[in-house]
Order: C-alpha cells, then sequence, then structure tokens
C-alpha cells in the first residue's frame, strides 16, 4: 500500500515539533510567524526580526549537523538496512526528483501548517491541550508530503553521509534549503502572520490582540484597564469576599 509508509511517518513526526514548542526552544521556521507579528505590532523592528531569523536558522543548523555527524552519524544508526534505504528513498523524492518551484510552493504548505499549529497551541490551557493542537497540523503536512527546512537539515546531509550518489552538498543547498527556506519563510510570515494579525488584531480598541481562548472570570476581570474595575468587598458573618467588577 504506497500510502502506509508516509502514515506511519506522519505519526511520528510531529513528537519533535512538540517537544521544541514545548520546551521553548527556538525553531526558525516559527520564528518566522511570531518575529512577523511583534513587527506588524511594532514591538520589534525589520532589522532585528532579520538578525532573529538569521542567528535562529544557523543555530537551527547547527544542531542538525551536530545530530548528524556525532550522534547518528558515528553511531551508525543509518548505516544498514532498512534504514540506509529508506533514507536513500527519502533523498531521492525530496531532493532529486522535484522542481525547484515544486518546493518552494510544499515550503509554503508546510510551514503555514507548522505555524498554524503554534497558532492552536498557544490557545491550550494545558500540556495535553497543546499537544494535541501541535499534533493535529504537523501530521497533516507530513501526510500531505510538504516540505520543512529544519527537517531537511537532517536527513538530507544524512543521506550523503551514507553515501547518497546523487545527492551533494550543492544540491542541498540549491534544492535543500533555498526554495524550502523561501516558502517557509513566506508561509509563516504571510501566510500565518500577517494574516491573524489583520484578522485579530484590527478587531479591537487600540489594535490590542483580542484573547484566543476562554479566560476564566479573574482572567476576564484583571485584562480590562484598571480605571474601569473597582474592588467590592462582601462581609458575611466572620468571612469576607472580594470581587473585581467593572464600575458603574
Amino acid at each position: 500500500m504506497p500510502g502506509v509508509g508516509r502514515l506511519l511517518a506522519a505519526l511520528v513526526f510531529p513528537p519533535g515539533i512538540i517537544m521544541v514548542t514545548l520546551t521553548g526552544i527556538d525553531l526558525c521556521t516559527t520564528s518566522f510567524m511570531f518575529t512577523s507579528i511583534a513587527v506588524f505590532h511594532q514591538r520589534l523592528s525589520i532589522w532585528r526580526a532579520l538578525l532573529h531569523w538569521v542567528i535562529s536558522f544557523f543555530g537551527n543548523l547547527a544542531g542538525a549537523l551536530f545530530m548528524v555527524c556525532v550522534i547518528f552519524g558515528y553511531g551508525g544508526s543509518f548505516d544498514s538496512d532498512p534504514w540506509k534505504t529508506a533514507l536513500a528513498n527519502f533523498a531521492t523524492t525530496r531532493q532529486v526528483k522535484p522542481t525547484w518551484p515544486m518546493l518552494f510552493l510544499r515550503g509554503i504548505g508546510c510551514n503555514w501548517l507548522v505555524c498554524l499549529g503554534c497558532f492552536f497551541a498557544m490557545q491550550g490551557r494545558g500540556l495535553v491541550a497543546k499537544a494535541v493542537a501541535l499534533y493535529i497540523p504537523i501530521f497533516t503536512f507530513v501526510v500531505l508530503s510538504f516540505d520543512h527546512v529544519v527537517a531537511n537539515m537532517f536527513f538530507i546531509p544524512m543521506s550523503i553521509w551514507v553515501g547518497h550518489p546523487s545527492v551533494t552538498i550543492g544540491l542541498y543547498i540549491w534544492k535543500g534549503i533555498l526554495p524550502v527556506l523561501m516558502g517557509n519563510i513566506l508561509g509563516g510570515s504571510v501566510m500565518c502572520g500577517a494574516y491573524h494579525h489583520l484578522m485579530y488584531s484590527w478587531r479591537t480598541p487600540e489594535h490590542e490582540p483580542a484573547a484566543l481562548s476562554p479566560k476564566s472570570d479573574l482572567e476576564s476581570g484583571l485584562s480590562r484597564r484598571p480605571s474601569s474595575l473597582t474592588c467590592v468587598v462582601t462581609e458575611t458573618g466572620s468571612a469576607a469576599t472580594a470581587q473585581i467588577v467593572p464600575k458603574d
């Protein structure tokens, strides 16, 4: 069955991005959305956002190459079949066969879904809710065979390490980084960042972002402006209760 392998890959891939997101580690592809929103809100300059992208990208690349060369390379995890053959097939279908425009468009769709998953996770109140919210979009992009530049940072250099004859460093830079990175930037900063900025921020007074998930009564009260609130203390016998309410 042709789709079984892709389905299994989609089932096991999301935990990686879930761990990255929940631990607060900087993933360059999700940074494209967060920093863009900060720029739209005038909380961050364009140059600082671009600097963040560069540092995050090369930091992710350094971490991926460390895993390729030290952990998996010298560890020999992909030196024998079926892993070596599976890695070669992945490199062929992701680098050798697709054209440059195809990779660019796949990059847009990929980071659109990845950033959408992070957007969902921000609305979750608990760890399980955040993990499930992340899982669904990540599962979807793997099933659809979209391209993620950080995932390529590991799988393509790993295929070069094990000696894939058709994949070279030049091919990886030309087709594994440039089109996918540009597509990921567009998908994260425009399709998610700009869209949600326009959709939510412009609907609220003074362009402040609206709440994206239900709040408790206390949270709703504390989110109001101090000038519009008053504290009412009620005494019942020997007990006293305080309640934050809007002013009349």
